[in-house]
């Protein structure tokens, strides 16, 4: 059978989502829900369009995708319903599911509060708290209904900030550096001259709602259909010719611009700060009698160049420096003082990752770690770490292999590592 049904890698991901969430308030096998919500986690962040694995008979080379759960998206993408899907989703309404995000809710205080209280929404979950009818159940009391009523504000103010539609650093920086690769090994070398993410992501910020790409190119046709031509894009949203857009199977929106090599310092500068950062800038330039945009800088007339000057900047230090800032690191720029602190030259010195001395959370082949405690120890010191500590899961988690009393004793007393530790004298 042909895939004849279309779901886009985020709604195939929510019907697996609702799924588990179904399955966690009937209290079903837990292997089963963490199966559902791996598979679910898996295929939000997977940037090719899970209908063309389908179609490939790929599905289970997707990281959490087995053959029952495979089977079932199959016969999903094909026939556009799942009987058992339907059947947890019309035994379970939508608004108790939704009811689980409430920060400290959970699907056992969900379940309760559905079959004890009739209570199947948000709005009615408001309500109920609001008029003290909550403290009607066991173990509910004032300070109870408080607190729901604090998670069901911070449950909306998530919402109105759209943080539902963005992604992790932690997925998207990987898979932007991947797209650049890709485009890298499909030109031949030398049409991209330098390329670089830009945007929130250069700025490491936590959650990512797009990703921008900037790159110089004295060929950039060329550049942007091998852009629009990689195997992750399942749309194009705008094809030009120093900048196209498309989103991903998961998803997200990438833009990649093309410039000349002249601007760019300032088109690094323009599409990496913060908007709030820009506009200082802007200002900033204004005062000096300068217009910024991002191409470069153009004389007003009002300073000492003539007007209509242009300059322009193959780095970003130098744009800064005209204006009579230091260079500021892109994670800093965001108008909180960065400005004023580069017009002193008393910008802080970041912490990077040479500044780091060891590690307290590893994980090794005692519990669910892909490498032993020997090498671990081996990679922490080729790292140049003083220490690195061992921090195992305990049998008591119940999800992973886990370490006991006795497996604890044993991997205390590996003699094996005993020389290493002396030379190093840790």
């Amino acid at each position: 059978m042909t895939n004849t049904t279309h779901f886009t890698n985020r709604e195939l991901a929510a019907i697996l989502t609702g799924v588990a969430a179904r399955l966690q308030i009937l209290e079903a096998n837990r292997f089963r829900i963490i199966a559902f919500q791996n598979a679910a986690e898996s295929i939000r962040h997977l940037a090719q369009d899970v209908n063309a694995i389908d179609a490939a008979g790929e599905l289970t080379s997707i990281q959490g995708v087995g053959k029952g759960i495979g089977d079932a998206i199959h016969y999903l993408l094909v026939n556009g319903a799942d009987p058992e899907f339907d059947a947890l989703f019309e035994q379970v309404p939508q608004g108790v599911v939704d009811m689980m995000q409430v920060p400290d809710m959970g699907p056992k205080k969900a379940k309760r509060l559905w079959e004890e209280l009739s209570i199947d929404s948000v709005d009615a979950l408001r309500a109920a708290a609001e008029t003290g009818k909550l403290r009607e159940l066991k173990g509910f009391g004032a300070k109870s209904e408080e607190k729901i009523l604090k998670g069901i504000d911070l449950l909306a103010q998530r919402a109105a900030r759209g943080d539902d539609e963005r992604m992790s650093i932690g997925t998207v920086r990987p898979l932007a550096l991947h797209l650049i690769a890709e485009l890298q090994a499909k030109l031949p070398d030398g049409v991209i001259e330098r390329i670089e993410p830009a945007g929130s992501l250069r700025r490491w910020k936590e959650t990512i709602g797009d990703v921008d790409i900037l790159c110089v190119s004295t060929q950039p046709a060329r550049v942007m259909e091998a852009f629009r031509s990689l195997p992750e894009v399942a749309h194009i949203a705008g094809a030009g010719e120093t900048k196209s857009s498309v989103v991903l199977g998961n998803g997200l929106q990438v833009d990649l611009r093309v410039v000349e090599r002249k601007q760019w310092g300032a088109a690094l500068q323009y599409f990496t700060g913060s908007k709030e950062h820009n506009v200082a800038v802007r200002e900033l330039a204004l005062k000096q009698g300068w217009s910024l945009n991002e191409y470069g800088l153009t004389a007003t007339g009002s300073g000492d160049a003539a007007e209509g000057e242009q300059r322009f900047f193959e780095e970003e230090a130098d744009l800064y420096a005209l204006l009579g800032l230091d260079w500021a690191p892109p994670e800093l720029r965001e108008n909180r003082g960065e400005i004023q602190a580069a017009r002193q030259h008393t910008l802080p010195a970041l912490i990077t990752l040479d500044a780091l001395q060891g590690e307290l959370h590893g994980h090794t082949t005692w519990s669910d770690g892909a490498r032993s405690v020997a090498e671990m120890g081996d990679a922490a010191r080729a790292r140049g770490y003083t220490y690195w500590n061992v921090s195992d899961h305990s049998v008591g988690l119940g999800i992973v292999q886990g370490v006991d009393a006795d497996k604890l004793r044993r991997q205390r007393g590996d003699r094996r590592l005993q020389p290493s530790l002396r030379r190093t004298g840790h």
